[in-house]
């Protein structure tokens, strides 16, 4: 963080350790839930926990911050667009772990985005904002979808029916400098998943007999090279 700490999250609370000493927080301290799986500092210094078993809160760096008004479900990626705007979302296979679409904090109020916006599911396992203020959606269930800066209307979606995409699951998305999204998919069962490749125009599917090692790509990483 601004301070220089390190903040892990655990199924059993947040670890922050000042390079001498770890200390950890858990609901009984304020924290929304044990189980974290996002962490997210905003610029201006709060940071923001997402987690499986409570949902979304915030530290000042004194107390944490609940939002028991919202019903968000798992939370289990959290990202920040261009505008400062927080986006979440998370949900995963199995009962009871059922997405409630994505969220977005605009520093006054929340507003929840479903499949009724034209999301191609709830259940978020990746989220992406670009320079120019697009924000990128991977889903469990299967599609992408984006909305560009500004846009007042509904999400664009690409689904694997329609769309021809390989994998049931986006759990990473990237950027290139050449403006290039790339996603890493994944499929439980079955031969389909590996890299989808997106140049603003069409989707181009590397897999295995392209030289991936294997068809299920769960992050990707984008050096200074």
């Amino acid at each position: 963080d601004v301070n220089g700490m390190m903040w892990f999250g655990t199924d059993n609370g947040i670890c922050r350790y000042d390079g001498e000493k770890f200390e950890t927080f858990t609901t009984s301290d304020g924290l929304a839930g044990n189980n974290v799986w996002a962490i997210y500092r905003q610029p201006d210094g709060p940071i923001w926990f997402g987690s499986w078993d409570g949902g979304i809160c915030r530290y000042d760096g004194d107390q944490f911050e609940t939002f028991t008004h919202l019903d968000e479900g798992p939370v289990t990626v959290i990202k920040a667009d261009a505008a400062g705007n927080l986006w979440f979302g998370g949900g995963f296979w199995g009962t009871g772990n059922e997405g409630k679409g994505l969220w977005r904090y605009d520093g006054q109020k929340f507003d929840q985005f479903t499949t009724e916006d034209n999301l191609a599911s709830n259940w978020i396992s990746a989220l992406h904002c670009t320079d120019d203020g697009t924000v990128w959606i991977g889903h469990t269930y299967g599609g992408i979808s984006y909305k560009e800066a500004g846009s007042q209307g509904k999400f664009t979606t690409f689904t694997h029916q329609a769309d021809s995409l390989t994998g049931t699951s986006t759990f990473a998305i990237e950027e290139t400098v050449d403006g290039v999204i790339w996603f890493g998919s994944f499929r439980w069962v079955g031969p389909k998943g590996g890299l989808i490749r997106y140049d603003g125009h069409k989707f181009e599917m590397l897999t295995t007999e392209d030289g991936l090692p294997s068809k299920a790509i769960d992050c990707i990483y984008l050096d200074s090279g």
